[in-house]
């Protein structure tokens, strides 16, 4: 494992004799889990006991029912796997408005020898995390504490060393770490979770006692009664969380749409986008795996990875060009690299990098002050958040996009920056607009309160992008209208879909 995505809180002195224990939380998954990996192997090395916890808690900000089922039928997938596979899998439920500390309350009960942290890059993650590391420190548990870095291509502090200010920068620095990441356990389908079952230090009658103590701790039907029982926010949520329905997924994308990625995929009146961003969102899914799954399938027609600083944006090559097929593979297999890898890694330079990156504070000063200056500018139309919630808008573009989000709680990604661009001009200043457009955001999304979340709001108020000419409300932050819209989409199609 690279030593970027190992970062070592505790190694204590006086190290107690209980079991390993892997907290996780962003990589909620069975295969394809470097976190997981890692444990198998220190509990191995230690000849200790291994146990998954999961948590769950009501107090992670503005999610709601169809976030929980989400989230919760991937565990519920998780958790049969773990158990097909013998290793041990515990969900507790936490009342603590910090769930750290009932996964300390577990360490303590345990006497546990190490924990193992996955990594999260908003600020409710982090703390979350910091709370249990100090904790551990000042309670002197005798527990060591390391965190991996499991669902970034590159290690987030190797790709880029501080905030980045656009994709042009950032391109070049980490694809100068890529042959490393292609090379290493970042890309692949095989690892030693696949294949690991119980450890050998174990023998049948104390996997059993193990078991049966792993057991009493389970608090799964709680959480089933609590939150699967829920009915979703969302009128018709047309997604289901888990590894297996992701797959189906990537299959259907692989098969029918990454050929004409790069023509179809800003459409909205088109299926032509991968949909993966849910399963990613929740950690149901690597973008390791994703990408490991893309290169064979390019490798099968004669593509491959042949990335150059000097060629933007373009990431493959066919060794040999037989026909138009192979010329719009290797394009389109560019434009979804740029987004899968390029543009999400950037997002979470943006979160990780940027205190404030869900607030108005925290954008580029060029489109803070500009926005500003034209905070007195007449609006021709302004709207509450309770009109904007419900859709309740002169613009018909604009309300199917919001009614796909209320309904599907997801909205097309283009629709995005035409559904944030709209609120910065129908707001009564720009900060309003910024915290509409979060709220919103957080509260349906089925892939909210995520680094590309946050990070398509701040663009859509100037970040990654570049001044433009001055117009009212807009300042020089780039301007989008309906009229783009329908020269470039059937826009009639996409709203029909979502309003008639």
């Amino acid at each position: 494992m690279e030593a970027s995505r190992v970062q070592w809180h505790i190694k204590a002195q006086e190290n107690k004799r209980g079991p390993v224990i892997y907290w996780m939380q962003a990589s909620a998954r069975r295969n394809n889990n470097l976190c997981l990996d890692f444990a198998l192997l220190e509990s191995g090395r230690r000849g200790r006991d291994l146990v998954t916890i999961f948590v769950t808690s009501p107090h992670v900000p503005n999610a709601h029912a169809s976030h929980y089922r989400f989230l919760l039928e991937g565990i519920q997938e998780t958790r049969a796997r773990f158990e097909a596979d013998r290793l041990e899998f515990v969900v507790l439920v936490s009342e603590y408005t910090n769930p750290a500390q009932r996964v300390f309350e577990l360490v303590d009960q345990v006497q546990a020898s190490l924990i193992v942290l996955d990594t999260g890059y908003l600020d409710w993650q982090k703390q979350w995390r910091t709370v249990l590391i100090e904790t551990l420190a000042s309670k002197q548990s005798g527990c060591d504490c390391v965190q991996i870095e499991a669902d970034s291509m590159v290690a987030a502090k190797l790709a880029y060393p501080k905030q980045a200010w656009s994709a042009a920068v950032f391109r070049p620095a980490i694809m100068k770490h890529f042959p490393v990441a292609m090379e290493t356990d970042s890309v692949k389908t095989d690892s030693l979770a696949t294949v690991y079952t119980v450890p050998r230090h174990q023998s049948q009658a104390q996997t059993k006692a193990s078991a049966k103590v792993w057991r009493s701790l389970d608090q799964w039907q709680l959480v089933e009664q609590r939150y699967l029982g829920q009915v979703s926010g969302a009128k018709s949520l047309l997604l289901h969380g888990g590894a297996q329905a992701a797959q189906s997924a990537l299959d259907r994308f692989l098969q029918f749409k990454l050929e004409y990625y790069h023509l179809k995929h800003n459409d909205p009146a088109l299926d032509a986008s991968s949909q993966l961003s849910a399963w990613i969102h929740f950690g149901h899914v690597a973008v390791s795996d994703i990408l490991a799954q893309v290169l064979d399938f390019l490798n099968q027609e004669g593509i491959v990875f042949d990335y150059r600083p000097h060629q933007e944006a373009k990431y493959f090559r066919a060794l040999e060009i037989l026909n138009p097929y192979h010329q719009r593979l290797t394009l389109a297999a560019s434009a979804f690299f740029e987004q899968l890898v390029v543009r999400r890694e950037l997002a979470i330079n943006y979160v990780n990098y940027n205190p404030h990156y869900k607030s108005f504070e925290g954008i580029s000063p060029w489109a803070k002050a500009s926005l500003l200056s034209h905070g007195a500018d007449p609006r021709p139309y302004t709207y509450s958040l309770k009109q904007l919630e419900q859709a309740q808008t002169h613009d018909r573009w604009w309300n199917a996009a919001q009614k796909q989000l209320l309904d599907h709680a997801s909205m097309h990604g283009y629709m995005r920056m035409y559904w944030g661009k709209k609120i910065i001009e129908w707001s009564s200043s720009p900060r309003e607009a910024y915290d509409i457009a979060v709220y919103l955001n957080d509260r349906y999304q089925l892939d909210g309160r995520d680094a590309n979340g946050y990070t398509g709001i701040a663009w859509c108020f100037g970040v990654h992008d570049r001044p433009w000419s001055s117009r009212p409300i807009f300042g020089t932050v780039r301007y989008m209208n309906d009229k783009g819209l329908e020269r470039k989409f059937d826009m009639q199609t996409y709203a029909s879909k979502q309003l008639d």
